[in-house]
């Protein structure tokens, strides 16, 4: 499977179910069970494999726990999960051009919580949308 190189510069790399298991130590259903109750994100691509963005993962393998705060609040709301992943890969001026995600996984726990208030913000607006 190949991505557009700019798919690739943006979003990273992602792992496939198998990986994404092993890198978490669980089993697949609860990998879906994760993905379900928006604790994860996944991604399904036109021909329907399902992938899991790398971004999400912290140095342990786990999901990283600020970005699940986000995710459940967006992914309920979302057209999709790949406009998620959008959201979590837009680069932001006010903070020097990183991104939601990055903020959330290396940023202070200010700018992590100024991204769950964005968040917020955003879904109310993808809410009123639908």
């Amino acid at each position: 499977m190949s991505f557009d190189p700019a798919l690739k510069e943006r979003f990273g790399t992602f792992l496939r179910a198998e990986s994404a298991r092993q890198a978490m130590g669980v089993t697949q259903k609860t990998l879906d069970s994760l993905a379900q109750h928006h604790c994860m994100l996944r991604v399904q691509t036109e021909d329907g494999i399902e992938l899991y963005p790398e971004l999400q993962y912290n140095e342990s393998g786990s999901i990283e726990p600020r970005l699940t705060q986000i995710l459940q609040t967006l992914l309920p709301v979302a057209a999709d999960s790949w406009t998620v992943l959008y959201w979590l890969t837009t680069p932001l001026a006010p903070y020097g051009g990183r991104t939601p995600s990055e903020l959330c996984k290396e940023g202070t726990a200010a700018e992590a919580q100024a991204m769950f208030v964005r968040a917020q913000r955003d879904a109310a607006a993808w809410k009123w949308l639908r």
